[in-house]
């Protein structure tokens, strides 16, 4: 009963009279429209919020991880203290369900250098078992470094912001100096650049063959 009655006064404001006279039909119909818009425009918001945070999310994982194992060195800084590399932990660590890969990785700052001007970038050494498939979605130009060869690779990766700011190019040689107990000098090929439309992030981001950081 309540139900039908309801669905009679809906009816009644709807249709908008009352004794011969139209009274509320034209602002219900006002009314009902704002809402519909102002809910439309409520999920066109939070879907595009979570779809911005899913993608900021999977490029910072891109370049890192989910789950990073460092020294505790309450270190600040890109270069954190070296761990030694345990054949039976990654054994288990593999075996846990979900993880799908295990991959040794390297940072270390270092200063671009060319004739006009120089940048401070955060440098990613990685061996053959790196997964490219991240890196190689946001690459634009060339191609990743290969870590195939027995020898140090020379190969390097930079951001397109990077190579925009210091003049560099695809093939260009690049001067790199480390400062650790002294300044030391390594020389590289640019063969990649890549844009993750994360400015932050590419401002300091770079790729190179982890044996190249090794003992720096």
């Amino acid at each position: 009963m309540k139900q039908w009655l309801s669905l009679g006064i809906a009816r009644r404001l709807m249709s908008g009279e009352s004794g011969g006279r139209r009274l509320a039909g034209p602002a219900v119909r006002v009314a009902t429209a704002a809402v519909a818009l102002g809910m439309a425009i409520m999920i066109v918001s939070v879907a595009v919020g979570h779809g911005f945070k899913r993608e900021v999310r999977n490029k910072i994982v891109g370049f890192g991880s989910h789950i990073q194992v460092a020294s505790l060195d309450l270190n600040s800084s890109f270069e954190t203290a070296p761990i030694s590399r345990d054949s039976l932990l990654e054994r288990d660590l593999r075996a846990v369900e979900g993880v799908r890969a295990v991959q040794p990785y390297v940072t270390k700052p270092g200063i671009v250098k060319t004739d006009s001007a120089f940048l401070g970038v955060a440098l990613k050494g990685v061996d053959g078992a790196y997964d490219w498939s991240f890196v190689s979605s946001v690459l634009v130009e060339g191609r990743v470094v290969d870590t195939s060869d027995t020898a140090k690779s020379s190969d390097i990766i930079l951001s397109r912001t990077v190579c925009d700011e210091m003049g560099l190019g695809l093939g260009d040689p690049i001067r790199m100096f480390f400062v650790s107990d002294g300044i030391r000098a390594r020389r590289f090929t640019l063969v990649g650049i890549f844009d993750s439309h994360m400015e932050e992030v590419d401002r300091q981001m770079a790729f190179v063959d982890m044996r190249q950081l090794v003992g720096l």
